[in-house]
């Protein structure tokens, strides 16, 4: 495993992650403003309408499983999965880490979801069925966060292929995205906001909870 270490470039990459942090915070903001004065967004429905002219049989069953990939009941089975790993490695404070990371960002979405209650849309039935609220998605906060953690975890403790494994799973958190709107069970919005703000969290936890071999 590598340790990471205090130095120029470490605050330098350190730097860029806060920047990032703040930019994607300051999307969500932009989108939850806009929400909260009672305008939709214009690139909604046109996706929705054109994600609806391109249901198959076939891509149905695909979107609905990766719906379900991505639920809350999902990540919260590989996250347990992924700290018994870590636990089982003495790795403790990894495992508070991304216990703070995907938990966190669960807890976030609860509370934005309770916040904005924005109904979900309806310009097509849905293809499974929902409860709650939908901004922000869900399964775009919690998948970016799982698939987010997961990757730094993996990129910055371990060597070889195994690196690449969060990778694969942000592809898999995109999809889930893209899934949950072709099923139409959430706006395209709620998906940019929750990767957004899933992301972030993400991030800002990374730096503020740093193995203790770094310090």
């Amino acid at each position: 495993m590598s340790v990471e270490r205090d130095g120029p470039r470490h605050r330098a990459m350190a730097a860029r992650t806060w920047l990032t942090v703040a930019l994607l915070l300051a999307l969500f903001a932009i989108m939850a403003a806009h929400l909260q004065a009672g305008q939709g967004f214009r690139f909604d429905d046109p996706i929705l309408r054109w994600l609806h002219a391109r249901q198959t049989p076939a891509r149905t069953t695909a979107g609905r499983a990766l719906v379900r990939i991505g639920d809350p009941t999902s990540i919260a089975a590989a996250t347990i999965l992924v700290l018994a790993i870590l636990l089982r490695l003495r790795r403790l404070r990894m495992a508070l880490r991304f216990t703070f990371q995907v938990g966190g960002a669960g807890m976030l979405d609860a509370t934005a979801k309770a916040l904005f209650a924005r109904p979900w849309p309806t310009l097509y039935p849905a293809l499974l069925p929902r409860s709650g609220h939908a901004f922000p998605s869900g399964h775009a906060v919690g998948g970016v966060a799982f698939f987010l953690a997961l990757q730094l975890l993996l990129w910055r403790n371990f060597r070889g292929p195994l690196r690449w494994g969060g990778t694969a799973g942000l592809a898999l958190a995109f999809a889930i995205g893209v899934a949950v709107c072709y099923t139409q069970v959430h706006f395209p919005s709620d998906v940019l906001a929750g990767w957004a703000l899933g992301a972030a969290w993400t991030l800002g936890a990374q730096l503020l909870i740093r193995p203790r071999a770094q310090r």
